[in-house]
């Protein structure tokens, strides 16, 4: 199992973010995500918010080892054309360090703000199904054309191609009734987070089973779950701080939302992400979106100091 960050890039300067980027890449782990927003999803829904791939490019600059991505990229934001060619490029920019992300997003509110059309979700999931097409004709150079009803490119015009071969990974992220399906044709990897370990099973059986609907070996289909983490050699100042990230916004720390956050003394949280290990998940991505935020620097150094040497 390999080991990343999140850092939801709203409430936070650049200068914070790339910070904490630098640290995990120093501390071993492997993958740095942002997401994909235009206005932030917690807290001040008025504070800053940087654009995720400008900010993607500038980060993978500056570290030298780190994979980083967008979880996930909204297939509404970018016509895929244009996307396919901002990937390859950050793809040499950064000598082969991207992952690409991308789903049907889910956020009307702040498209709306933006005057981005936000057509139901059954079509941008077709949308969706189609722009991962177009994205991957632009990059195979055995492929000259792809036109849907959505989308038409032409990939005879798209060098240069992503300096990874055959291209970055491609992961989707999310889940609904059509999601299985387009993970299962045409997906590298799926992500999921936020849920219960019962939950994640139940959805891992769909898409497993979506897989061999396909004709997929499912062990081919790459898997991360992402999670928010609060590790402490003392449990109950773990549980404490998990707590508090929620009850202090005024979110009550319930019972849906103990199960849906990893928490304890080291070994407790060793257990729980050994599970997800065992399921099958080779990527689990720590967290850290303010404000739901708690001591990101000290966390990421204890999970990296306690938990991980115990899970590899």
């Amino acid at each position: 199992m390999e080991f990343g960050i999140q850092t939801g890039q709203q409430h936070r300067s650049y200068d914070e973010i790339l910070s904490l980027w630098r640290l995990a890449e120093r501390l071993g782990y492997r993958y740095g995500w942002l997401y994909d927003h235009l206005v932030p999803v917690g807290g001040d829904l008025d504070g800053q918010v940087h654009e995720a791939w400008t900010l993607l490019a500038s980060l993978l600059a500056r570290t030298e080892t780190i994979r980083g991505g967008v979880l996930v990229s909204c297939v509404m934001f970018r016509h895929p054309a244009v996307l396919a060619k901002a990937a390859a490029t950050v793809d040499h920019a950064s000598g082969g360090r991207l992952e690409f992300g991308i789903g049907a997003g889910w956020n009307a509110w702040e498209a709306d703000l933006y005057g981005v059309p936000f057509p139901p979700l059954r079509e941008r999931l077709e949308r969706l199904d189609e722009a991962i097409q177009a994205i991957r004709t632009m990059w195979d150079p055995s492929k000259k054309n792809f036109e849907g009803r959505h989308y038409k490119v032409s990939g005879a015009h798209s060098a240069p191609l992503p300096r990874q071969s055959p291209h970055p990974p491609i992961w989707v992220g999310g889940f609904g009734k059509r999601i299985p399906g387009i993970v299962a044709r045409q997906a590298d990897g799926w992500n999921a987070v936020f849920l219960s370990l019962a939950e994640y099973r139940e959805r891992l059986d769909r898409m497993r089973r979506a897989c061999e609907e396909a004709g997929r070996d499912p062990a081919t289909l790459r898997l991360s779950f992402g999670q928010r983490v609060s590790v402490n050699r003392d449990a109950k100042v773990a549980e404490e701080r998990a707590r508090l990230q929620y009850e202090r916004h005024g979110v009550p720390f319930d019972e849906q939302i103990r199960k849906r956050f990893i928490f304890g003394a080291p070994l407790q949280v060793v257990e729980q992400v050994a599970v997800l290990r065992d399921l099958g998940v080779e990527q689990f991505i720590l967290w850290h979106e303010p404000p739901f935020d708690a001591e990101a620097e000290d966390q990421l150094r204890e999970f990296a100091e306690t938990v991980v040497p115990l899970l590899r």
